[in-house]
C-alpha cells in the first residue's frame, strides 16, 4: 500500500512539471490525481472532499515546489506549478527602456499606431497607467485564452507590483478592469502647486510615521501603494506621493529622505468636529505598512503617531498645536542626526555624543486657562526628552520649539514690551530660569542648550520673581490627571520572555519603582493619557494575535491586570508570554496589549473620545546577536519606594539606570505589591589597587612582627653577651 502511495506521489509530481500552461486548476489538478491514482474514482475525486490530494499538495507548497493562494478568493482555485515561469510571464510587463517597447518594430504592437504609443508610453511615465488591450498585447501568447489575463494581474497584484483600475460598478457587481496601474514606472514628481498645504478652516492633522534607519528596503512605497488601493475610494499618483480619499476624507501617504533614514508617512486631515473618526481611517493603512515591513526581519524602523491642529484665520486663545499619545524613541549618533517630532525640531551636531544613545521625545501643549492669559502673552509647546540616565551632551543641541498660543497684539497691544523667557525642569531642581540667546520669527522660537529634560518657551510682560512659582502652578494643574502607560520591553526574545505593563503618574519617574538591566529606551513604548482617581484601566492581550500570556502567570491574576490611579501599589504586573497553539512557525511573534476603561466597580465604561490606543508586543524566535539592533532582556531587578519620598539625587538616578542584580520576575496577584528580588548580590572581581592595598598591609605586620621579636630578645639577654638578638 505504501509502495503504490509512493509511486502515485511520483507520477502526479512529474505530471506536474511537464504540464504547458504555468498553472492548473483545482479541477484539473484532480483529474491528474486519479490519473496517478491518488484518487480512487474520478466522480469523487470532482464532488467530494480530496483526502489523499490535499495532502501532496500542501507538501509539494511547502518544499517550493509550486505555489497556492488559497487564502485570496481570485487565486485560490489555482495551483502554480511552474514559479520560475510565472517570472518570464511577469517580464513581459517590466522594462527598463520604453522607447525600445512602443515602437512599430515591436511585433505585439502592430495594431497600435505611433501616436497611440506616445501617448501610452507618457501615461505610463506619468501615472503608472496601461490600458487593458496593451496589456494584452505585451502577454502575447501568455494572455491566451482570455481569463490568463486575470490570473496574471491577480498574481501581480499580490506581489505587489500592479493594480486594477475599474470602471463603476453595475448590478452590485465588479466590472472588467479597463487598465492596470503599475506603480514603478512613475517618474513625475507632484507640482509645487499642489505640494503646498491650504487651510481655509480649522482643521487637524493626524500623520503615522514610519522612521527606517540605514536600510530602506527597494521597491517598499511602490508595493505599499499597490496594497492600500482597495482601501482607496479614488486616488493620483505621483513619484513617492500618493493623494487619495478615504471615508470621504483627503489622506495623503508619501516618501521622504532625511539624512541616513527613510520616512514613509500616511497623513490625514480632518475637520475639527470629525476628529473621532480619524483612527479608524489612518489604521488600516498602518497595518498594510507594518505587515509589509515583516517582511523584512530585522529591519530597523519606529512608528510616530502625531497630530497638527491648523486654522485658516487663527482666532485669540486657540492652540495651533496637539501632542502625540506615543513617545518616541529616537537614536543620537555621534556623526550627529535632526529629530523632528510633533513641530519640534532638534538639531544634533557632529560630536555631541561619544557613542550612539537613545533619546525619548515628548511634545505637549498646557491648555490656555485664565492663569494663562492674565500672566502670558504667547506660549510654546512643552519639550521632554529623556535618556537612560542623566547626562550632558558635549556640544549644544540646537532646539526649535513652536509658539502653540498668542494673543492678539493689536488687542493687547501696550508701551510694555514683552520679554521672552526659557524655563527649563529637571528632578533635581524643578522648574528654573533657563538663560539662553533665543533666535526665532512668529511661528518658532531657537535655542541652544547642553543638557535636557523639559523646555517650555513663554513671553511675559515682566519677570517676577513669582514666574517660576506660577508656571509650576499651571504645570501641575496640568499633570494632575496624565498618567503614563508602560509596556517594558516591547520586544522580548525567546527563551527569556518576561513582558512587564507599568502605570505611573506623569510627575514621577518610573525608574524610581521599576528598573531592568541592559533595558533602554529604545526597548520599551510608553503612551500618555488622563485618568481620574474615579476610574480604573484594565489591560489583556487580544486573542486575534499571534501571542498569549502563559497560563500559569493567568491563574494568578483572577482579575486581569486592572490598574488603578498612581500610586497605587498593584500598578507593575509581569508576566511571561508565549505562541498561542495553532498559529505557524515564523521568526516574529506579534501580539496586541488593549486597554479598557472601568469604573471603580469594574464595569466598562462607555467612552468614544478617551479611548486608550493598544500597544505593541512583539516574541522573537532569535536569539541574542542574530539579527542587528536585536536584545535579550535580563530578568528583572525591582526596587519600590514609599510614595511619599520619591525625590532622588543625580547620583541615585544615575545609579537606577545601571544593569541591576538579576532575579527571576515572579507574576503579580490583584490588589498585592510587586514581590522584591531576593537575587544575592553578584560576586565581583578584586581591584588590583585591592589587591595591592592587602600585599602591603602584610609586609607591615611581618616586619613588626620581626622588629617585635628582636626587641624581647634584647631584654633577656645575659649580662655580658654582646651578641644579643
Amino acid at each position: 500500500m505504501e509502495k503504490e502511495k509512493s509511486t502515485s506521489f511520483l507520477y502526479f509530481s512529474s505530471n506536474l512539471e511537464v504540464e504547458c500552461d504555468k498553472w492548473l486548476t483545482r479541477t484539473e489538478c484532480r483529474q491528474l490525481a486519479y490519473r496517478a491514482g491518488l484518487e480512487t474514482d474520478r466522480l469523487a475525486g470532482l464532488t467530494k472532499k480530496d483526502d489523499r490530494l490535499e495532502p501532496v499538495l500542501s507538501y509539494l507548497q511547502q518544499v517550493g515546489t509550486i505555489l497556492r493562494y488559497t487564502d485570496i478568493p481570485e487565486l485560490k482555485n489555482y495551483v502554480f506549478h511552474d514559479p520560475a515561469g510565472l517570472i518570464d510571464v511577469i517580464k513581459e510587463l517590466f522594462y527598463h527602456d520604453l522607447k525600445k517597447v512602443f515602437t512599430n518594430k515591436n511585433p505585439r504592437l502592430k495594431g497600435f499606431s505611433n501616436t497611440r504609443q506616445k501617448k501610452i508610453r507618457k501615461n505610463l511615465s506619468s501615472r503608472g497607467y496601461l490600458p487593458r488591450e496593451v496589456v494584452i498585447a505585451l502577454l502575447g501568447p501568455h494572455a491566451t485564452p482570455v481569463g490568463n489575463v486575470d490570473v496574471i494581474t491577480n498574481l501581480m497584484e499580490h506581489f505587489g507590483l500592479c493594480y486594477a483600475e475599474r470602471s463603476d460598478k453595475q448590478d452590485g457587481e465588479t466590472s472588467t478592469p479597463t487598465g492596470y496601474c503599475i506603480p514603478w514606472y512613475i517618474r513625475e514628481e507632484r507640482p509645487e502647486a499642489i505640494n503646498r498645504d491650504v487651510t481655509e478652516k480649522e482643521e487637524t492633522e493626524f500623520t503615522v510615521t514610519c522612521e527606517i534607519t540605514h536600510f530602506c528596503p527597494r521597491g517598499l512605497f511602490e508595493r505599499l501603494s499597490v496594497v492600500v488601493n482597495k482601501l482607496m475610494k479614488s486616488r493620483q499618483d505621483w513619484k513617492y506621493v500618493i493623494i487619495a480619499v478615504r471615508d470621504s476624507l483627503p489622506v495623503v501617504v508619501y516618501r521622504e529622505t532625511k539624512d541616513d533614514h527613510v520616512n514613509i508617512v500616511v497623513k490625514l486631515t480632518v475637520p475639527a468636529q470629525a476628529v473621532q473618526v480619524t483612527w479608524n481611517v489612518i489604521s488600516p493603512l498602518k497595518d498594510k505598512l507594518t505587515t509589509l515591513l515583516k517582511e523584512w526581519p530585522g529591519l530597523l524602523y519606529h512608528l510616530v503617531y502625531t497630530s497638527l491642529t491648523q486654522q485658516g484665520e487663527q482666532k485669540e486663545d486657540q492652540q495651533t498645536l496637539t501632542s502625540s499619545v506615543i513617545i518616541p524613541t529616537f537614536k543620537v549618533r555621534p556623526e550627529g542626526c535632526t529629530v523632528q517630532h510633533g513641530g519640534v525640531t532638534l538639531e544634533f551636531p557632529k560630536g555631541c555624543v561619544a557613542k550612539s544613545r537613545f533619546i525619548s521625545v515628548e511634545v505637549e501643549t498646557v491648555p490656555v486657562t485664565d492663569d494663562v492669559r492674565t500672566n502670558f502673552t504667547a506660549m510654546s509647546a512643552v519639550l521632554t526628552v529623556e535618556q537612560d540616565f542623566p547626562q550632558r551632551f558635549l556640544r549644544p543641541v540646537t532646539v526649535r520649539l513652536p509658539w502653540v498660543w498668542t494673543q492678539d497684539e493689536e488687542k493687547h497691544k501696550t508701551t510694555e514690551k514683552a520679554k521672552t523667557v526659557v524655563l527649563h525642569y529637571d528632578r533635581e531642581d524643578g522648574w528654573t530660569i533657563f538663560p539662553a540667546d533665543l533666535q526665532g520669527g512668529p511661528e518658532t522660537v531657537v535655542f541652544d542648550t547642553d543638557r535636557f529634560q523639559s523646555y517650555v518657551v513663554t513671553r511675559v510682560k515682566d519677570v517676577c520673581n513669582e514666574l517660576v512659582q506660577l508656571w509650576e502652578f499651571i504645570w501641575s494643574g496640568y499633570c494632575q490627571d496624565k498618567v503614563y502607560l508602560i509596556v517594558m520591553p516591547n520586544e522580548v526574545f525567546l527563551p527569556k520572555r518576561f513582558v512587564n505593563l507599568l502605570c505611573v503618574h506623569k510627575l514621577d519617574d518610573a525608574s524610581d519603582f521599576f528598573s531592568i538591566g541592559n533595558v533602554s529606551r529604545n526597548h520599551q513604548i510608553t503612551q500618555r493619557i488622563s485618568m481620574t482617581n474615579k476610574e480604573q484601566i484594565k489591560a489583556y492581550l487580544r486573542n486575534d494575535f499571534d501571542i498569549q500570556i502563559d497560563p500559569k502567570y493567568l491563574r494568578l491574576q483572577p482579575h486581569g491586570m486592572v490598574f488603578e490611579f498612581p500610586p497605587a501599589d498593584r500598578n507593575r504586573y509581569s508576566f511571561a508570554v508565549e505562541k498561542r497553539s495553532g498559529v505557524p512557525e515564523k521568526d516574529i511573534y506579534e501580539g496586541h496589549v488593549s486597554f479598557e476603561r472601568l469604573d471603580l466597580k469594574g464595569n466598562v465604561k462607555d467612552v468614544t473620545t478617551d479611548k486608550i490606543d493598544g500597544l505593541p508586543i512583539l516574541l522573537h524566535w532569535a536569539s541574542q546577536g542574530a539579527k542587528p539592533g536585536t536584545f535579550v532582556t535580563e530578568e528583572v531587578a525591582s526596587h519600590h519606594q514609599d510614595t511619599d519620598s520619591r525625590q532622588v539625587s543625580a547620583s541615585q538616578q544615575q545609579q537606577h539606570a545601571r544593569p541591576e542584580p538579576t532575579a527571576t520576575p515572579q507574576p503579580m496577584q490583584h490588589g498585592q505589591h510587586s514581590p522584591e528580588p531576593t537575587a544575592l548580590p553578584p560576586r565581583q572581581k578584586p581591584s588590583r589597587l585591592y589587591i595591592v592595598a592587602i600585599a602591603m598591609v602584610a609586609v607591615a605586620i611581618i616586619v613588626y612582627q620581626f622588629w617585635s621579636a628582636g626587641y624581647i630578645n634584647n631584654l633577656f639577654s645575659l649580662p655580658g653577651r654582646e651578641d644579643g638578638l
